[in-house]
């Protein structure tokens, strides 16, 4: 009989150890920060800024890494459409093996002129739950148009000329 208390015991403490470690899944999404509101350094000025700042504007955020020919391409695209009063071009750098100096020398080397920011793991990690896997495979060409109203659309990949990123302003705002 002293067996079965015993045991019986053992199996009460157990639940309860069981149930005390158990994973509330209910509201994970509470306290979330969305990818808008996460704070990025503009590596050319210094300056931290968030993309939900431009609201009221248009806001072309891409994706990309130094190395990326199509990358250049498509910012080559962007250069040519690229009038700050009017559009807001966000460069995203989300290769983890680039750094600052290594991005200053591509502005510079191309004559870029928008923003540039290094990707927080944070931010990374919300533009693919967001848009899945092909935000972050900067070959392709990435690129997520957000609109005056704040809404946003994950353009078609592959390399963009300027028709076509005029045209996804026009019909996409």
């Amino acid at each position: 009989m002293k067996f079965t208390n015993y045991g019986l015991l053992i199996l009460i403490f157990s639940l309860f150890f069981i149930a005390g470690c158990s994973i509330n899944t209910q509201n994970t999404n509470i306290n979330k920060t969305h990818w808008k509101d996460i704070e990025l350094k503009d590596v050319k000025t210094s300056e931290n800024f968030k993309v939900s700042d431009f609201e009221g504007k248009k806001v072309f955020l891409e994706t990309f890494a130094v190395y990326c020919s199509n990358c250049k391409n498509q910012q080559d695209e962007l250069k040519t459409i690229y009038d700050e009063d009017e559009l807001i071009i966000i460069s995203l750098n989300t290769d983890p093996s680039e750094d600052e100096n290594k991005i200053k020398e591509h502005i510079e080397k191309n004559n870029y002129s928008w923003k540039y920011s290094i990707a927080p793991v944070i931010m990374t990690e919300r533009l693919m739950e967001e848009f899945g896997f092909i935000i972050t495979q900067s070959a392709q060409a990435p690129i997520v148009l957000v609109c005056e109203d704040g809404s946003y659309s994950l353009l078609p990949t592959g390399i963009k000329n300027a028709e076509k990123l005029e045209e996804a302003i026009e019909l996409g705002c």
